[in-house]
């Protein structure tokens, strides 16, 4: 992870500061910010679980979510569980390093790392012909330029753009019909999703990160079985003095 020069110039003149933040196994995490500083994340390294453990269906390997969200600017990322489809053991040990990153926020930041419901989506309504047939926002995105084609055969996954995100600070993505943050982010590719980007939407049952539904006894096997996440940030000083 490589800091930016002028980033870099505000630490060595003692106003800014380079942190790192920690998180595992809970899904909500704050990061403070006070009034007269912002922060500028500049990586992150995920170390994702092998898999997860719903209330519902039990033992799953899927993907998890990482949102930063402060309010305002809003910033999503993906990283691949390592285990088998259906288990939590040791399978492959997974290390996403999201570097080069220049993310800037100005409120406390929530950190969220969720993982997608355990049903299944219908996604097969929202797949869009390029020829307009099926859906015409499609067709606008890759039609519009001055060599408009027509690729009948083939198709878009459509619907990733829908409402912005509310104001709740932390990005709780549960409750996908109350009427708070979370609302905005009722899916990806389907009717009503956040943002122009892939999301999906995030479990509303209880998920746990070992070989039970709580956690009564966590010892060494019980942290393998986790998620770990490390962001890298500067902390700048809008005064140019560490009111901290």
């Amino acid at each position: 992870m490589a800091i930016p020069a002028k980033l870099e110039e505000l630490i060595l003149d003692g106003k800014a500061r380079f942190e790192t933040y920690q998180c595992a196994f809970t899904e909500a995490n704050v990061i403070p910010v006070q009034s007269k500083e912002f922060i500028v994340v500049t990586g992150m390294l995920m170390q994702a679980a092998f898999g997860c453990r719903y209330s519902s269906v039990g033992l799953k390997s899927t993907v998890q979510r990482i949102e930063l969200f402060d309010g305002n600017s809003y910033n999503h990322f993906f990283a691949k569980q390592g285990g088998k489809t259906a288990q939590t053991q040791d399978d492959v040990e997974n290390h996403v390093h999201f570097s080069d990153l220049y993310c800037v926020f100005h409120s406390d930041l929530g950190v969220m790392v969720t993982v997608p419901e355990s049903e299944a989506v219908d996604w097969s309504g929202n797949f869009q012909s390029l020829d307009g047939s099926n859906g015409d926002a499609a067709r606008k995105v890759v039609n519009q330029g001055t060599n408009p084609y027509n690729a009948n055969p083939m198709q878009v996954l459509g619907r990733t753009r829908g409402f912005s995100a509310g104001t709740d600070n932390v990005p709780f993505n549960r409750k996908p019909n109350a009427n708070n943050y979370s609302s905005s982010f009722n899916g990806g590719p389907v009717a009503g999703g956040s943002t122009n980007q892939f999301n999906f939407t995030s479990a509303d049952e209880r998920v746990t990160y070992n070989n039970t539904a709580d956690y009564p006894a966590v010892g060494p096997s019980e942290y393998r079985q986790g998620w770990y996440l490390s962001v890298h940030y500067v902390r700048v000083f809008e005064t140019g003095t560490n009111i901290r």
